[in-house]
């Protein structure tokens, strides 16, 4: 399996364990401001958990080689014993077709983002702008005001801002801008471009930005007043448009937003539910970071039959021993490789060459052989023929050397002997 395909795994499980125990113990509490950082984290533990590669707790004591080390000196030796198979080349896979369409919705993302800040460009430009302490406020009659983007105000100019209920939703407002609710926003966005592909991080952003809300409603109806509430909600128009990107004084969730404003602060349960979290967190840790590999079991290479550790197979010859001979003869008893009388002496012929990853025979070298015309037919019959199946530790296809005897006797040329390792 792909490391990116088991790295998103890995995200979208960690992302959900840590969604799943705040809606469980977090969601609809009154720690706003904790659960605002909580939701955020889950962004950061989720990203960055699984390229974490901590060691394993268990001692890597033992003088015996790991599986990952085993390298068969005597008996086919492993070349780059890291497993790194070669794909076979193509012009066109079906990894290629999902990568496109993967990059092609994270461009999708990226240029509508791009769009909402151009709006709110022109928004700025057009508007009339006046400021209100470090915050610059700009009038506009777009249904989509009021909201807020760092320390710029998009003001509705049809809401007396001096009025109560307009005062109100200003503070809601500046309290985006202040509680730097945009920052959030942002790098939400950002990290959605990239992994848009996990659906509960799109949960998880929703929930943040509700958030944001509660805590803005908090401090512009600090007396848990409802009525004061429901006035703001009716001065405000409704929105055709929202920026992503933006914070909203309207938006959905109203219920929960009321029942925020009116609930009385319970600590008893809040503070063990985020006591819990460190627990969490390091189970998380331990589950996704700890590495397998290097240190891992250690098994006796000479305890195994062969010498072999387990999951490791030798390259071969499609369809074992018995095909590999067959061919070798049918091969060199041909009429266009005939063997001339002018050779027929006996002799041994020894050679070594590379199964890399894909199959491929190459790097041939002749170690032994008082025969150069066939040593150099023999290197051809081999090329001539099919892939072979290359060694794979544990389960991975690597390169590895192979030795090839052949013995000649005098009267035809005959494979007698043939040992592979």
């Amino acid at each position: 399996m792909s490391e990116t395909i088991i790295y998103l795994i890995k995200v979208i499980a960690i992302s959900a364990i840590l969604y799943g125990y705040y809606l469980l113990a977090m969601r609809n509490r009154v720690s706003h401001t904790w659960n605002r950082f909580y939701l955020t984290g889950i962004f950061v533990v989720s990203l960055l958990t699984p390229l974490l590669q901590l060691p394993p707790v268990v001692s890597a004591t033992s003088p015996f080689p790991s599986v990952n080390e085993v390298i068969m000196i005597s008996e086919g030796m492993a070349v780059n014993a890291a497993a790194d198979a070669v794909p076979t080349a193509s012009s066109f896979s079906p990894e290629i077709l999902v990568s496109c369409l993967y990059l092609a919705v994270s461009i999708y993302l990226l240029v509508s983002m791009a769009g909402s800040l151009l709006r709110m460009r022109k928004l700025w430009r057009a508007g009339d702008r006046w400021k209100l302490g470090n915050v610059s406020v700009i009038n506009t009659t777009d249904k989509s005001a009021p909201f807020s983007f760092f320390h710029f105000v998009f003001w509705n100019s049809k809401i007396d801002p001096a009025s109560e209920t307009g005062s109100r939703i200003m503070l809601h407002e500046m309290t985006h801008v202040r509680q730097l609710h945009s920052v959030d926003r942002l790098l939400v966005n950002l990290v959605m471009i990239i992994a848009w592909i996990n659906p509960v991080f799109w949960l998880i952003r929703r929930e943040l930005f509700v958030v944001h809300e509660f805590l803005a409603d908090e401090r512009s109806v600090a007396d848990h007043d409802g009525d004061a509430f429901a006035r703001m909600l009716l001065t405000t128009a409704f929105p055709v448009h929202h920026h992503s990107i933006t914070s909203h004084f309207f938006t959905s969730f109203i219920k929960r937003r009321l029942n925020m404003i009116t609930k009385e602060q319970k600590k008893g349960f809040g503070y063990i539910g985020r006591f819990l979290t460190l627990p969490l967190a390091l189970l998380i840790l331990a589950g996704f970071s700890v590495s397998n590999t290097g240190t891992g079991v250690n098994v006796p290479v000479n305890s195994l039959p062969g010498g072999f550790a387990p999951d490791t197979v030798k390259a071969s010859f499609p369809g074992g021993e018995k095909a590999k001979v067959r061919f070798l003869h049918k091969y060199f008893n041909d009429d266009r490789h005939y063997y001339d009388s002018v050779h027929t002496k006996p002799g041994t012929i020894s050679m070594e060459f590379v199964v890399d990853a894909t199959g491929e025979l190459k790097d041939f070298v002749i170690t032994e052989s008082d025969l150069p015309y066939l040593s150099e037919l023999i290197i051809q019959g081999l090329k001539a023929g099919p892939k072979w199946t290359p060694r794979t530790i544990e389960g991975n296809a690597v390169s590895s050397i192979c030795r090839l005897s052949v013995t000649v006797t005098i009267d035809r040329w005959r494979v007698t002997g043939y040992e592979f390792s």
